[in-house]
């Protein structure tokens, strides 16, 4: 089904717009709005121009393609190394597998991961949380993120490794509970709605005991007796993402350097569907 495509490039939008005039019936023009609306885009015109701007940053500004060739190619020897057939998609679902999958990308500058809703951060670690079924993906000595991993799925490309990814699919992970005592007062449940709804939750782990996230902005917390305590050197800032998916790539892949895929859409492909739109992405590179 055609509404179910979401082309990340021009040629892909394009593509797309020929299956809709065939199907509808319609003028060429509209199909190629209707093809950009379903990439997230106003129309063609909109569409056109900011992926444009995306290709030609990649194509002008020269002054870091020492590092991408650099990193990439970093990255596609770790592929090669743990996939050495270079078997297009591979796929993980326990917990230790899942970890011991992504540690070889994880750190030493090689991987930028994006999170869900957008933005991203560079990883240094992977470990097996303190909470069931979890893992902490850490950035940076004091911060981690917890997630509940559902699959990790690796796509490589064998002629271009280094532009190879890694997806993890999250599953649900319940509210900590800590901020449940601000919804007491709700008579008409809007609080409690927008609570629920919320993608994460940001607090400080104490040694795997929860509090509010203000008392890292405070340095200190009140114990069980009142008293007015320092936060310890070993607290962290913990960010618990609820669901979602992660997208792990070469910091100095294609998908890295476009500014446009900062807005979180890897969240609405699926894996094969990532694989088209960066595939597209190298062809119109090349």
């Amino acid at each position: 089904m055609t509404d179910a495509i979401r082309p990340a490039t021009i040629a892909g939008i394009k593509s797309l717009a020929r299956e809709l005039k065939s199907q509808l019936s319609i003028r060429h023009s509209l199909a190629l709005d209707k093809a950009s609306q379903q990439a997230g885009y106003e129309n063609f015109n909109h569409a056109r121009r900011t992926l444009s701007q995306s290709h030609s940053l990649i194509a002008t500004n020269d002054r870091r393609r020492a590092f991408r060739e650099a990193n990439t190619t970093q990255w596609a020897d770790i592929v090669r190394r743990e996939n050495p057939n270079l078997a297009e998609t591979q796929i993980w679902r326990s917990l230790p597998k899942i970890a011991q999958a992504l540690r070889p990308f994880m750190g030493n500058n090689s991987n930028h991961t994006f999170l869900p809703t957008r933005g991203g951060v560079d990883l240094n670690d992977v470990q097996i949380s303190h909470e069931p079924e979890c893992l902490n993906l850490i950035p940076g000595d004091h911060v981690d993120y917890v997630v509940r991993p559902k699959s990790l799925i690796m796509e490589t490309f064998d002629k271009r490794p280094g532009e190879s990814f890694l997806l993890l699919e999250l599953a649900d992970l319940e509210h900590s509970g800590v901020y449940d005592y601000l919804l007491d007062d709700d008579d008409d449940d809007e609080a409690r709605r927008r609570h629920e709804n919320r993608r994460r939750e940001e607090l400080v782990n104490l040694d795997g005991f929860y509090i509010e996230r203000r008392h890292w902005d405070e340095h200190s917390y009140i114990d069980e007796y009142g008293d007015e305590i320092d936060l310890p050197d070993t607290a962290k800032l913990t960010v618990r993402w609820l669901n979602g998916k992660i997208l792990i790539v070469a910091k100095g892949s294609i998908w890295n350097s476009i500014t446009a895929t900062y807005d979180g859409r890897h969240e609405r492909f699926s894996a094969s569907q990532l694989r088209k739109a960066i595939g597209d992405l190298i062809n119109e590179l090349a």
